[in-house]
């Protein structure tokens, strides 16, 4: 027998495993396999289990081997009681309070049985060190630090950290492969994410290029952790990472695809293990992550068929300067003509290679015609059926041409790397500017096209046009919508901006939607700007409910175009309700986002892109306006959802959508919400990056995330939006499905090797 207590001699009940998680590896279960795979086991082999397994070497045996304390891993007032009623009883040791992980540890470190276990394990470490060592922290408080290494791609690693001891300051991290000391960085990145769990951290983020010495080169399982270099202590529990010098990604990948081939075999059978290793391994995708940046050195991974198509379709492929077909692309456009038989183009991700050799991969998703008028390279690689288009025709000529005759339907993404750069790439601005001006001369006369027209925020994109679209002959009413709850500097900038910015002002009316200020100076002012020409102030004394308060807005205005505005945004340039009307003034248009910068200039909104366990993600959230990937946030494109802190869309969209769902998601992606009904009813959410407001985040409202009772809400409407719309979060058409859907995003790939591979 083990030999503890003898009320230990006896198999694991739920509550054991939970007690034994939360001792020795400082956590609750991340799946219900961390139970089920434990329960009911004799509880002697549940210890030695734990005890010797990889998360609880790399996270507290070689922690203290190295001499440093271990992880600040504190539990709640529920995880403390379950973590001494199981002391007491596996371990006979009774403690009047356990405030963390390293306590608890201390609390059982006399148990030689306990320690016999590590004496006799694999590890390597000595039971006796262990016990001199955590010993000789009795007494001390656990530093106060914590963080994540939320992903690794590749070698690079990325995460946060910060001591909650040290507001303000950015620390220094050391990290440490296998016990080898490997380097030092500074978390000293912004990561507004982490400010909004964490007020008063701002620059925590880290990344870390993990160069593997010659001693560990050549094994399989590396573990990479992670140290304040003030205080020693381990940030968050050690992580493996894979090594890259070997075929290990592209063996997961494979292994991967050959378990899916057998689920179709055997689902009932087979299904089951998949989910399991699926779960078990949260970072088995990102094992097979390649960095956009490594694209070139990692290439040869993403190799694709040599297979020759089995029927014959009339295609013709065409490539822009530079490029040149890959010898497997007339299988996939084959492939991808029988399974759309209503498209006549074919078009693919492809190589692009700048002046000065540099390759980058262009991966896209599904078509967008505002790409189409902007971007001069957009129709640069691609196959179409022979016989749809005229001898000779130019390429942007037989996109415009397919979109006036078919529409969006006309044209297939498949998800390929079809095309490789051999030279310097080179898009035929020219041509696409003919080409556009030919469009619109046939289909919207009024609009006009504007070659690499300057961004005030992120300069020239190169090899882009701006598109000026025409208003209607009589300018209809526009409301801009803004709920506001005392936090009268933020309403009054807010309104200040507005008034300085407006084109139009005749043709515009601001509804402050006032929803119980207490203040008397915001009473004061609301009381004299409802007095002046273009305002109006409306009363709404109710729980905070952001989706009611608009939709009573809507009642209250007879405007045309609707406008929903944060109170803690700024207009920063004349004229953007000239561009406003412009997109609004377009049929095939829903709804209209502006690109939204925080104070320090960097991007707070450039889209959303769906994701069913967050909802949404934020597209190049945090990165400067010139640096997103592909410029892509600087110019306009569709996006499946967008943010409520600017969103306009005209009265009979609104009507045909639904309005907000004030009952359902009263606070929490009611924007979401709204823009997905939008699409549903087949019209346009598009970001325009000419639209430019200054917003500062969550500054009259607050982070839900700070507010206990905001979180349960935020987490129930989660989950009421994930119930409705799931069949469209799984997949967002305007995201590469080659991109691991995560933030940052577009900064990894994941690309499993064809099946059909030779």
């Amino acid at each position: 027998m083990f030999g503890l207590t003898k009320k230990a001699r006896k198999h694991c009940s739920k509550e054991d495993v939970r007690g034994f998680l939360l001792i020795f590896l400082g956590r609750e279960p991340k799946h219900e396999s961390d139970i089920s795979r434990r329960e009911g086991k004799p509880v002697a082999s549940v210890l030695s289990g734990l005890i010797n397994s990889k998360e609880f070497i790399y996270g507290v045996l070689q922690p203290l081997s190295l001499g440093k304390p271990l992880a600040w891993m504190p539990y709640s007032a529920e995880q403390q009681k379950l973590v001494i009623q199981t002391v007491k009883k596996h371990f006979g040791t009774k403690i009047k309070s356990v405030e963390h992980r390293t306590k608890a540890l201390l609390a059982i470190s006399n148990n030689w049985r306990f320690l016999q276990i590590i004496d006799n394990g694999p590890s390597g470490y000595s039971a006796a060190d262990f016990a001199t060592r955590i010993e000789s922290y009795f007494g001390h408080q656990p530093a106060p630090v914590l963080g994540v290494i939320e992903d690794i791609r590749g070698n690079e690693c990325f995460g946060y950290a910060l001591d909650l001891s040290r507001k303000g300051e950015s620390l220094r991290l050391d990290f440490y492969l296998n016990g080898t000391y490997v380097g030092t960085t500074e978390a000293d990145d912004l990561r507004r994410d982490v400010e909004e769990q964490h007020p008063g951290f701002k620059h925590t983020g880290f990344t870390f290029t993990v160069n593997i010495p010659e001693h560990l080169a050549k094994l399989d399982h590396l573990i990479l952790a992670v140290f304040d270099h003030a205080t020693g202590a381990p940030i968050c529990p050690a992580r493996a990472i894979p090594n890259m010098g070997t075929s290990y990604p592209l063996n997961i990948v494979r292994f991967t695809n050959a378990l899916e081939h057998a689920a179709q075999q055997s689902p009932e059978n087979i299904q089951q293990q998949i989910e399991f290793i699926q779960n078990a391994l949260p970072d088995l995708k990102n094992y097979a992550a390649i960095p956009v940046a490594a694209y070139s050195q990692s290439k040869h991974l993403l190799q694709e068929t040599t297979a020759k198509p089995q029927t014959a379709i009339a295609l013709k492929l065409y490539a822009g300067e530079g490029l040149s077909a890959t010898d497997g692309a007339e299988y996939f456009f084959q492939e991808a003509a029988l399974k759309n038989p209503s498209a006549v183009i074919f078009f693919s991700d492809h190589e692009w290679m700048e002046k000065d050799g540099t390759l980058v991969p262009i991966f896209k998703h599904s078509f967008d015609y505002e790409e189409l008028l902007t971007r001069a390279s957009y129709a640069n690689a691609f196959a179409a059926k022979e016989g749809v288009f005229p001898e000779g025709m130019k390429p942007h000529d037989m996109w415009l041409k397919a979109y006036e005759q078919f529409g969006e339907q006309a044209f297939a993404h498949v998800p390929h790397m079809l095309f490789e750069a051999k030279q310097t790439c080179i898009a035929s601005v020219s041509e696409y500017k003919r080409a556009v001006e030919a469009h619109f001369a046939r289909t919207t006369p009024d609009a006009k096209l504007e070659l690499e027209a300057n961004d005030p925020y992120a300069g020239v994109a190169a090899e882009t046009g701006y598109i000026k679209w025409p208003l209607p002959a009589k300018n209809p009413l526009m409301a801009i919508i803004i709920p506001m709850r005392d936090a009268l500097d933020l309403t009054r900038n807010c309104i200040k901006s507005l008034r300085n910015t407006l084109q139009h002002s005749y043709d515009t009316e601001i509804i402050i939607v006032d929803n119980g200020s207490v203040e008397e100076d915001t009473k004061d002012w609301l009381r004299r700007v409802d007095a002046m020409d273009g305002i109006r102030v409306l009363l709404h004394d109710a729980p905070f409910n952001w989706a009611e308060l608009n939709n009573l807005a809507v009642q209250a205005t007879e405007a045309e175009y609707l406008l929903f505005l944060n109170n803690d945004t700024i207009a920063l340039d004349y004229g953007w309700d000239h561009i406003l009307r412009g997109y609004l003034n377009r049929p095939t248009v829903g709804a209209v986002g502006a690109r939204l910068l925080f104070e320090d200039g960097t991007l707070q909104y450039g889209g959303y892109i769906l994701d069913p366990d967050n909802i949404v993600l934020k597209e190049a959230y945090g990165e400067s306006p010139n640096q997103s990937y592909n410029r892509r946030s600087q110019l306009p494109h569709q996006t499946s959802a967008l943010i409520g802190a600017f969103l306009a869309c005209r009265r009979n969209t609104y009507e045909k959508a639904g309005g907000f769902d004030a009952e359902n998601l009263p606070v929490a992606f009611n924007d979401v919400d709204f823009s997905l009904a939008v699409s549903k009813i087949g019209l346009k959410n598009i970001y325009v990056p000419a639209i430019t407001f200054q917003h500062l985040e969550s500054k009259s409202r607050g982070y839900d995330a700070q507010d206990t009772a905001k979180k349960i809400r935020e987490n129930t409407e989660r989950e009421k939006i994930r119930q409705k719309w799931a069949h469209l979060l799984v997949a967002d058409p305007h995201y590469s499905p080659v991109l691991l859907r995560q933030e940052p995003t577009h900064t990894s790939i994941l690309k499993r090797p064809n099946q059909n591979q030779k």
